[in-house]
């Protein structure tokens, strides 16, 4: 009994966990199972239009939604106290930076006559997604936070089945019925936001929230750029075909790094903020290292099976330079989680700053030489390498800096 009570006990700590895995078993389920029926124009146009949704869900508050976990606070009976300059200026932003990201979307990187006003809903219920999200955080109902911030995935995820199953005649059909269940949404996140009591009473100055607000936007668009910038850089360079097969190959061997660089921040961001060494540092970023070029080895045995059985559609022999250099890419991404996580635990503000600073300086002319010497989508991943190489090492310095081997 009580080892069944310990089980459930775990099940219900880290369920948040479990459901972050979830959402990004469902959105490479959904990458996979599109792929098999769609063309491979419109398979590029899908990947456009997932690296589009991406990319506003983490970038469409400009880092303002990360000032709500900072300066709000939590009362008793699960009241949010919040300013009220805040919440009106994150509508505000939300709002206009939906309709100026729909815009560029439809004019300047769409190749689709999907409907700008579809475009903007979708767009709002995305952003407004983090919003929501960032109320349950404060709440601590961080499962119910996971689900919502996790519920397009599951839609898209369906929306593959179904299409798998009885054939959609076009993309522009799924992303109508996408559109229908961002309706729903944006209906969704309305009432769960009345079901959180509000007060607007708290003083904050408007010179507290620009401060916050302009390092989290620093940190927000460093973060957006070094996940997405390969991909429109690729569709603009190497067309919609050739981005169709990299983000293929990407949700393949670059995704599982991505979920296992989420859960090793996420676990060591608690220990080190109680124990923190050098040495236990090293200890960490060792073993899973060592797990990660194991876990690479496997899932390309893996995939490699799957290919042969006719559920996967990977050209191993013409990618096999591409595949490598995922998995070199997927490695040091684990390393910087846990490099991430020893930063955030226990580096200072103002260090903390000085990284943002060389990260700009270093990302700005790592891309600028790209746009002159990138001539394969080979060499694009070699920049993405070099991007989150430089700033795994500007972390793990800034850890050095702050404390001494031998801690």
């Amino acid at each position: 009994m009580k080892l069944k009570e310990t089980g459930i006990g775990l099940i219900k700590k880290h369920f948040s966990l479990f459901l972050i895995g979830m959402g990004s078993m469902a959105m490479l389920g959904a990458n996979i199972l599109f792929e098999k029926f769609l063309s491979p124009s419109e398979y590029g146009e899908y990947s456009l239009f997932v690296t589009y949704i991406s990319t506003i869900y983490i970038f469409g508050y400009l880092g303002l939604e990360q000032v709500i976990l900072r300066l709000s606070s939590r009362e008793d009976n699960n009241v949010i106290n919040l300013s009220r300059a805040l919440l009106i200026g994150l509508i505000l932003v939300g709002i206009a930076f939906c309709s100026g990201s729909s815009y560029i979307y439809i004019v300047h990187i769409s190749d689709n006559s999907f409907s700008g006003i579809k475009i903007f809903l979708i767009s709002l219920s995305i952003v407004f997604t983090m919003l929501v999200f960032s109320f349950y955080w404060v709440i601590s109902r961080f499962s119910k936070a996971q689900v919502i911030t996790n519920l397009w995935k599951f839609a898209l995820v369906v929306m593959a089945i179904i299409g798998y199953l009885f054939f959609f005649h076009s993309l522009l059909e799924i992303l109508d019925w996408f559109f229908y269940f961002a309706i729903l949404q944006i209906g969704l996140l309305i009432y769960l936001s009345y079901k959180i009591p509000f007060k607007m009473d708290l003083k904050v100055s408007f010179r507290n929230i620009s401060v916050f607000w302009f390092h989290f936007f620093i940190a927000t668009a460093l973060l957006t750029v070094i996940l997405f910038f390969d991909r429109y850089f690729i569709k603009e360079k190497f067309g919609l075909v050739a981005f169709g097969q990299y983000f293929y190959l990407a949700s393949i061997f670059l995704m599982p790094f991505g979920l296992l660089q989420n859960y090793v921040g996420f676990k060591n961001l608690i220990v080190f903020k109680t124990d923190f060494s050098w040495k236990k540092f090293a200890s960490e970023s060792f073993k899973h290292v060592i797990f990660s070029i194991v876990a690479g080895i496997i899932l390309v045995i893996v995939t490699y099976g799957l290919t042969v059985l006719n559920i996967l559609n990977i050209d191993f022999e013409g990618h096999y330079l591409l595949i490598v250099l995922f998995l070199v890419l997927g490695i040091i991404r684990v390393l910087f989680g846990i490099a991430a996580a020893a930063v955030g635990a226990q580096v200072s503000v103002k260090q903390f700053r000085i990284i943002n600073l060389y990260s700009i300086l270093l990302m700005v002319g790592i891309i600028w030489i790209a746009f002159y010497l990138v001539i394969s989508i080979e060499h694009v991943l070699i920049v993405m390498i070099l991007l989150w190489v430089s700033r795994t090492i500007l972390y793990l310095l800034s850890i050095r800096n702050q404390f001494k081997i031998g801690n």
